[in-house]
């Protein structure tokens, strides 16, 4: 039979009473703080009847909670005695709560403590001292725990919030890489479709004043060979609507034609050097 433990905290009847109450009323229990007691310098045991503290000289809000680590039914809660308090002896522990929606409180759980004595910072020894003190409920009531704005955490909370901050900087970080590669790449992507539609750019205009160059070219040899055919052909009597041809090399027409008009027809457009004109003669009859 295991042996009961020197020092320990039940539920009180006025604890269980409370939980029952709000487990009928669908409410919740919160617990708001802790009170420490020297106990007018006299041992304690800790039994479900007590409703007060045998000599209470110090309350504080709860600063924090945590699931025992060992059974997970077990909520400890925990407060921080501040170096700058004390000047007294503490003997004995409570935990105060009240139903949710009223004010009046009760004493919900009472504990015994070690005999320890709290010191002032005059005394020559500022300390500090953690008291935790573990809750059991003996119903299914919901349970609130009223945890003070300013808050304490233990070393051990602190280290895991650290861990929880570096995860979370890491995890920034590393979407924060894929975003930059994502609008890196989205940045290529656009360079290079800007630098390929000023490239094609540059090839049409190329391709525009070569062609325009051809035409010019084939404008004034056109021109040429038009005043070399008006120039060197002589008119006699002809029928209206002989056509004749000449080309670039310069075949003449047959003897007593006169040029009326000439047009110049070219093969798609535009000539090559080598390539052969034609030239559409229209006679009329003198």
């Amino acid at each position: 039979m295991a042996e009961t433990p020197q020092y320990f905290t039940v539920m009180t009847d006025a604890g269980a009473a409370l939980e029952a109450r709000a487990l009928t009323q669908g409410k919740a229990v919160v617990l708001t703080h802790i009170a420490v007691g020297d106990a007018n310098l006299q041992s304690v045991t800790p039994h479900a009847g007590v409703t007060a503290l045998v000599h209470e000289v110090y309350r504080r809000p709860i600063d924090s909670r945590s699931t025992d680590p060992v059974d997970p039914k077990i909520t400890n809660l925990h407060a921080l005695l501040p170096a700058d308090v004390g000047g007294w002896w503490v003997n004995e522990i409570g935990v105060l709560g009240h139903i949710e929606g009223e004010e009046a409180e009760v004493l919900y759980a009472y504990g015994n403590h070690s005999r320890y004595y709290k010191t002032l910072p005059q005394d020559g020894q500022p300390l500090s001292h953690e008291l935790i003190i573990p809750i059991i409920q003996c119903t299914d009531a919901k349970l609130t725990i009223q945890v003070s704005d300013l808050g304490y955490a233990s070393k051990t909370e602190l280290q895991q919030i650290a861990e929880n901050i570096r995860l979370r900087e890491v995890q920034a970080a590393a979407e924060f890489i894929q975003l930059s590669d994502r609008v890196t790449t989205g940045e290529l992507s656009r360079l290079a479709l800007e630098q390929r539609h000023e490239d094609e750019l540059a090839l049409l205009r190329e391709r525009e004043a070569n062609r325009d160059a051809l035409i010019r070219a084939g404008q004034n040899r056109l021109a040429a060979l038009e005043k070399a055919v008006l120039g060197g052909v002589t008119g006699g009597n002809v029928q209206t609507g002989v056509t004749g041809s000449l080309s670039v090399q310069g075949i003449p027409v047959s003897e007593g034609v006169t040029l009326a008009a000439v047009t110049i027809v070219e093969d798609g457009g535009i000539a090559p050097d080598d390539a052969m004109l034609t030239l559409q003669v229209e006679a009329i009859e003198e």
